[in-house]
């Protein structure tokens, strides 16, 4: 029997990056392309949210608190009213946290990473307590925790009493304009082979690793006329952000030229990016699943990534890793990669093998089954 499935689509205004293309991918996959067998809708409409932009891109202060309270209003006044109006069966929360009261429906509420117990020092210690308590509420009447990785599912076992279940998210498409390479990017690169990391400047993104590493791949390796390019925003949050000792050792080393800032970036720029990069690099301590690993797949990019939190699980054997903290190996691993012809195309083959694990049926068919099993 057809379920009535919403996905809660509101957090998009507010979102730039991991859970964005999480929601976008589900709601492409549920929604547009009616791969399941459910019946499922976007609440709000995803284009209306994903048109509006008023509180994205590292927005100030008075738009952050301005964006939480209409988010709390919503996720536990408006949300809860819509579900029961429109006799849902199951309700999707992508970001975390679900309404707290028991609601008729299931409630599937989906935990991305451990990082906010795991590193509470990159957050507020008042908007991490209120956070936490708006997660675990969430679990209160028929509920079902997702994660997207077991990585993550082991982890949140220390801290949640609810289990979850593993649902592997989708790769993301890339499309590459017809009309070529975007001009700011071309002007700040200037013709140079690059390598490529893509997010924002979070602490847990350990991107001063990746300068320090590329500093001594360009000093004791044939790659001098390499640039590195450090493609996103600033870190969310005076706590969280580490833009600001990214560029004083970017200066300190003396690198200004050869390190490429742009700033956020949008789709066309990201798709040449992966499509012109000689190499992707993911240095992050934590992450739950690490979706820039699909992108470089999807592009033929090699990829090298840490040895902690998920990477290694969703790049398998198509990936090379280093040890975390260590400068020293991830540039003797760089070095390697790039330098390897052999290495580079088993790789990148590799990748497109692995992208088969991370499809809109194998995506849809594993959350039909759970909501076939535990909605009724």
């Amino acid at each position: 029997m057809s379920q009535k499935v919403i996905i809660d689509t509101f957090f998009q205004l507010y979102a730039d990056t991991g859970i964005r293309t999480y929601t976008d991918l589900l709601v492409k996959a549920a929604v547009d392309e009616g791969v399941s067998e459910n019946h499922y809708q976007s609440v709000p409409s995803i284009q209306l949210v994903n048109r509006t932009k008023f509180f994205r891109h590292n927005p100030n202060r008075f738009k952050r608190w301005l964006f939480q309270l209409l988010y709390l209003f919503w996720k536990q006044f408006v949300l809860p009213i819509i579900t029961l109006l429109r006799r849902a069966d199951v309700l999707i929360c992508p970001d975390y946290v679900s309404p707290m009261w028991k609601l008729p429906c299931l409630k599937m509420q989906v935990i991305h990473s451990p990082f906010f117990w795991q590193h509470p020092e990159n957050y507020s210690n008042l908007w991490l307590k209120y956070q936490k308590w708006l997660i675990k509420k969430g679990f209160r009447g028929r509920s079902l925790g997702l994660t997207t990785s077991h990585y993550v599912k082991k982890a949140m076992d220390e801290y949640l009493d609810q289990p979850l279940e593993v649902v592997y998210q989708l790769s993301k498409p890339l499309s590459i304009s017809p009309s070529g390479s975007p001009s700011r990017l071309t002007q700040m690169i200037k013709g140079s082979a690059f390598i490529l990391h893509v997010g924002y400047f979070d602490q847990r993104k350990n991107l001063p690793i990746l300068v320090r590493a590329f500093d001594i791949l360009r000093k004791h390796t044939n790659y001098s006329e390499y640039k590195l390019v450090l493609a996103g925003g600033r870190g969310i949050g005076k706590k969280n952000d580490a833009f600001t000792e990214v560029e004083e050792l970017v200066d300190e080393l003396g690198l200004a030229e050869q390190i490429v800032l742009p700033g956020f970036v949008d789709e066309e720029e990201l798709a040449w990016l992966y499509a012109e990069s000689k190499l992707y690099v993911f240095p992050s301590y934590n992450e739950g699943f690490g979706i820039p690993i699909l992108e470089a797949m999807s592009a033929d990019v090699p990829v090298i990534v840490s040895d902690c939190g998920s990477l290694m699980e969703i790049g398998d054997d198509a990936v090379v890793s280093f040890s975390t903290f260590n400068a020293e190996d991830l540039a003797g691993k760089m070095e390697r990669v790039l330098s390897d012809n052999i290495l580079n195309h088993n790789l990148v083959e590799k990748g497109k093998k692995r992208l088969g694990q991370f499809t809109k049926e194998k995506l849809m068919s594993r959350i039909d089954k759970l909501i076939k099993e535990n909605a009724a």
